[in-house]
């Protein structure tokens, strides 16, 4: 019985193959599927017309931060070295103001070789896209972080998150 299996199985095995050469066989040049090498150059993807280049300027004239990967949401942080603050403002898609709910934000950055976590607090009653802090900490941290720190933020009972990059030109 396992004699007549195998060949059976063989059969078939020829079988397909023949169906699948007659079928490309019946192809001309101009209908075969192209085949890509991996010695062909493939064509670069679309650029992103979305993206930020590091430290660009948003509204209020502070950096933008990619929550997430669909550009849906935005952060901008902004220094505001006259008032000793940092603001957060959450920013949709537009880089529009995107007001919600007033939890807290958590800005994560590397100081000594620590991760040190600190809130922002929501500016105002209510649903806001404007969060704030005039710990000089903060400040400090911001300017000698070791390397990338994070910004958490939850928008809609999502979390996203943000890179904040080490913060390292000066204020005059």
């Amino acid at each position: 019985m396992n004699t007549t299996l195998t060949i059976i199985g063989r059969d078939f095995a020829m079988a397909a193959a023949l169906l699948a050469i007659i079928a490309c066989g019946g192809c001309s040049s101009g209908d075969a599927p192209a085949v890509t090498t991996q010695n062909e150059e493939q064509p670069a993807p679309p650029e992103d017309a979305h993206q930020h280049p590091a430290h660009s300027h948003g509204p209020h004239d502070g950096q933008i931060l990619d929550l997430g990967h669909d550009h849906k949401f935005h952060a901008e942080l902004v220094e505001d070295t006259a008032k000793k603050a940092l603001s957060v403002y959450i920013l949709d898609g537009e880089l529009k103001e995107f007001p919600i709910d007033p939890k807290p934000l958590a800005l994560v950055l590397m100081v000594d070789g620590d991760a040190k976590t600190f809130e922002i607090e929501a500016v105002g009653e209510g649903k806001t896209a404007h969060f704030a802090s005039q710990d000089e900490s903060i400040l400090e941290a911001f300017h000698s972080q070791d390397g990338e720190g994070k910004l958490r933020v939850t928008i809609d009972d999502t979390p996203f998150s943000a890179t904040v990059d080490k913060h390292d030109h000066s204020h005059e």
